[in-house]
């Protein structure tokens, strides 16, 4: 519904721009409108929010509007970052921090620091991360705006507390979570009264997290907004667990199973059958602790499907929002080219009619043989131009496709690794759960355990994953294979598999994973692959394979 909401609105953008006569007259009242446009849908139509602020974006460098530029920039910087499109929110964001900095715009200049620092920070680049939070913080210090000082507060505590610095995360949390009591913000006092339970949580003092995580739980019950008062219910079930108080746990967490499953809440349905086969474990009732736990196996599956499903979906829409945008500007381009087209040949005919009627006056005959021969040299010279315009449209167009046909199987070959790497690592952590499951002084049980633990043997060493693993892989290095096998005849099948991983540059963790060994034994691996292969003592393994192979 929202792809089709996006790609109409383009063709609203037409029609509106067509009444107007020229469809490409528009100036600074448009600007504010697709504005306008962009922040009534940003909570609710994100990608039509996106849509509306790059075409004020397009306008606003036609027209060179900076404050146009730096607020759509921001808004689609911000719906990138919602979308977890990071390159994108990065590029967009960056590109209103110049212009905010320029035209010296506080409010706006804090907000992008604050939304830069989120994209470093979930992207893994923590130190830059800090930075953007701390220039965030200077800037609504200076203008004393609790708003924003108290989002970046938020951010601070955060960003503290996943780097485990705790004393300073509770104090950023503490500050953030007064200026919301001043400001009665009550959302965002709810969310800092879960981000403060959590810290405690961490720090295992269990009454501090219980009276803040119900304080949120208070708020948001208040507010209707169950999704957020599921997660604070969750986290009071954590607690109760944690002090033993496991028949409270219990209750709390069949809670939150069915409130879960009544609002369709796949991540807290999990996190609840994950707690009750802890918290059943701990009861030793380990046939109800062993099905939650094949509950969350199976949940956990169906997630990771709809998320590999709603990536590719929303991929495919931001794909068709920046093919239409691409043919917006072509159309608009092609208007312009024929715009100047026709003023270029009303002139050269308003300059060969000067030159007929000067040259007829002297020799008729001979400027109707040099006319004929002029027209028909033109003639040629547009068919030429036409020809080599075409030639060079289709080969930009070949080397586009081959070059997002290349991009689109290197995101599969990834994605195809990370879900072996995720799949290995859930059997084996089950498996470990199983054998201390198998510890029971059961027979039923040993053998049922037992069962399930060849079974999980067997879907470690299956070759289903391996063979749709290089399907992808010769792809994308199609001769990798060949050579190999030229260059080292003898290879086993598993030396091969282990070629390809270090081809790929893959962690030894993760190839220990995928391959289904301890990491001691993928090191006897490579010892007996670099024997096999002749290289050197000192020489680099992945060096060899990336030149020779």
């Amino acid at each position: 519904m929202a792809r089709f909401l996006a790609i109409s609105l383009i063709f609203s953008v037409f029609s509106q721009c067509s009444e107007r006569g020229n469809p490409f007259a528009q100036g600074e009242d448009d600007i504010h409108d697709f504005l306008t446009l962009a922040k009534s849908l940003q909570y609710n139509e994100a990608d039509s929010s996106i849509l509306y602020a790059k075409s004020a974006l397009r306008l606003s460098l036609e027209l060179n509007n900076e404050e146009g530029i730096a607020e759509s920039c921001l808004i689609i910087g911000e719906k990138y970052l919602q979308k977890g499109v990071f390159d994108q929110a990065n590029k967009y964001l960056i590109q209103s921090l110049q212009v905010l900095r320029e035209l010296e715009i506080s409010f706006s200049l804090g907000k992008a620091y604050n939304l830069l620092g989120r994209v470093y920070q979930y992207s893994g680049q923590s130190l830059l991360a800090i930075q953007h939070y701390q220039l965030a913080l200077q800037t609504f210090s200076q203008l004393d705006d609790p708003v924003g000082l108290a989002e970046t507060y938020g951010n601070l505590g955060h960003w503290n507390e996943k780097e485990l610095h705790y004393d300073s995360a509770i104090y950023y949390q503490n500050k953030a979570r007064d200026l919301y009591i001043q400001l009665n913000d009550s959302m965002g006092l709810a969310h800092i009264y879960d981000f403060i339970g959590s810290i405690y949580e961490d720090l295992s003092y269990f009454e501090d997290a219980k009276k803040n995580f119900e304080l949120a739980y208070e708020i948001n019950t208040s507010l209707k907004n169950e999704s957020e008062a599921l997660i604070n219910l969750n986290n009071l079930g954590d607690v109760a667990r944690k002090t033993n108080q496991l028949a409270k746990a219990e209750d709390i967490s069949l809670e939150v199973l069915q409130k879960a499953k009544d609002l369709d809440e796949l991540y807290q349905l999990r996190s609840a059958y994950r707690d009750l086969a802890k918290i059943y474990r701990l009861t030793q009732q380990d046939r109800l602790s062993f099905s939650y736990l094949d509950s969350a196996y199976d949940l956990s599956g169906t997630i990771y499907s709809q998320e590999i499903a709603n990536a590719i979906a929303e991929r495919k829409l931001l794909y068709d929002i920046s093919e239409k945008d691409q043919e917006i500007q072509l159309l608009k381009k092609d208007r312009e080219v024929n715009r100047l087209y026709r003023i270029g040949l009303i002139g050269i005919s308003l300059l060969i009619l000067g030159l007929v009627l000067l040259l007829y006056l002297q020799l008729s005959i001979r400027f109707k043989k040099n006319k004929k021969l002029l027209e028909a040299e033109r003639k040629l010279a547009i068919v030429n131009e036409q020809r080599l315009t075409t030639e060079l449209n289709f080969k930009k167009l070949q080397e586009e496709k081959l070059q997002q046909e290349l991009e689109n199987t290197s995101k599969e070959l990834t994605t195809n690794a990370l879900h072996i790497i995720q799949k290995n690592e859930f059997l084996d952590s089950l498996k470990s759960e199983l054998k201390k499951i198998k510890k029971v002084k059961d027979e039923g049980t040993q053998k049922q355990v037992q069962k399930i633990i060849k079974s999980i043997d067997y879907n470690f060493s299956s070759d289903d994953d391996w063979q749709e693993f290089e399907s992808v892989f010769q792809k994308v290095h199609s001769a990798f294979f060949l050579k190999l096998r030229e260059s080292v005849p003898d290879l086993t099948p598993t030396e091969i598999r282990l070629c390809a991983m270090l081809r790929l540059n893959l962690h030894s963790k993760d190839i220990a994973t995928i391959m289904g060994i301890s990491q001691d034994s993928l090191r006897i691996a490579r010892y007996r692959l670099r024997k096999k292969l002749g290289i050197d003592k000192g020489a680099n393994l992945y060096s060899y394979i990336m030149n020779v192979c």
